[in-house]
């Protein structure tokens, strides 16, 4: 079920596929990543003709746990803007996840289709039903006679100073509703910050009009002719449009105390709620999603370039 030929550089290729796991990159358009190595140890392809993508050990010695894939399924769901499911392929744990009982002998199975039937719907909300993201980085070389990997991705250098962050960031892009959705963004934050977060942001909106993202590239199927957007750019457009309707009637500090005391803490506590009710609480938090949102990701960047720089791959798109 490989995409478009078993990769030469996999040794074994038998042992390959028995010790691999596949997420589900959902939003991804198809036929698109090949000829990429992850932390020079597991092949990434994506099986044809679907969003899935195969992780397989480069050589019968290397092991891929668990842990490796979920570590990757954020990065790459970090990297895309898009909900990644990553599927425990050993799922020994003794758990209904399903109450209905006709299905116990494959529940898990079942849970885990069901809950990749729900982030398509997620990603139909935040993308249009027929919205997808492509990949970021050049394989065009990936092809006949030249079969060698042709973009590597060195994910655990890169992301592993702030694996929580970005574990709460992706966590976000898997909520349904804006509130909860919001509430992860935040957290993100306040880890970072290590506190409640307001003076970070407060100190840090002046950025976010010239801050570059980088390309993500993005489309969706009705466009005719085709026609390719920079997904991160139009998040930072809205996030900033409403940063300056807000500073219309509040300071810097009165949208930060906002952002905290009024959201994040109306929808994580009791007291003083924000209402789920497609009210003027939803449509308000739904507009400072794109704030909190671009203020996290820029959090989470400040973070890894205080760790270093980190040579990255080719972008194809720039």
């Amino acid at each position: 079920m490989l995409p478009f030929a078993k990769p030469e550089y996999v040794k074994i290729p038998r042992h390959a596929i028995i010790n691999s796991y596949v997420m589900h990159t959902v939003g991804l358009a198809s036929d698109q990543v090949t000829g990429v190595v992850i932390d020079n140890r597991v092949a990434l392809e994506q099986i044809h003709p679907t969003y899935i993508l195969a992780l397989l050990p480069l050589r019968n010695d290397i092991k891929i746990y668990w842990r490796d894939v979920l570590f990757y399924a954020d990065c790459f769901a970090y990297e895309y803007e898009i909900p990644v499911l990553a599927y425990p392929k050993k799922m020994t744990m003794k758990i209904d996840f399903l109450l209905d009982r006709r299905h116990k002998i494959n529940a898990k199975n079942s849970y885990f289709s069901a809950l990749k039937d729900a982030l398509e719907s997620v990603t139909a909300l935040r993308l249009g039903p027929l919205g997808y993201v492509e990949f970021r980085y050049d394989t065009s070389m990936y092809q006949y006679p030249i079969r060698k990997p042709v973009v590597r991705l060195s994910y655990s250098e890169k992301y592993q100073s702030v694996a929580k962050e970005i574990h709460l960031y992706t966590l976000a892009l898997k909520q349904i509703d804006p509130l909860h959705e919001y509430l992860c963004y935040y957290r993100v934050i306040e880890s970072i910050a290590e506190n409640n977060g307001k003076n970070w942001l407060e100190k840090n909106f002046d950025r976010l009009p010239s801050y570059k993202f980088g390309f993500l590239p993005a489309g969706t199927d009705d466009q005719i002719p085709h026609r390719r957007i920079n997904l991160f750019t139009v998040l930072r457009r809205r996030a900033v449009k409403h940063l300056r309707n807000l500073s219309k009637n509040m300071s810097y500090d009165d949208i930060a105390k906002r952002l905290y005391n009024k959201n994040r803490c109306g929808i994580a506590h009791g007291k003083s709620i924000r209402w789920l009710d497609f009210s003027a609480d939803f449509e308000e938090v739904f507009l400072d999603v794109y704030l909190i949102k671009m203020m996290a990701r820029l959090a989470i960047e400040d973070k890894l370039n205080t760790q270093g720089h980190f040579p990255s791959p080719k972008l194809y798109f720039s």
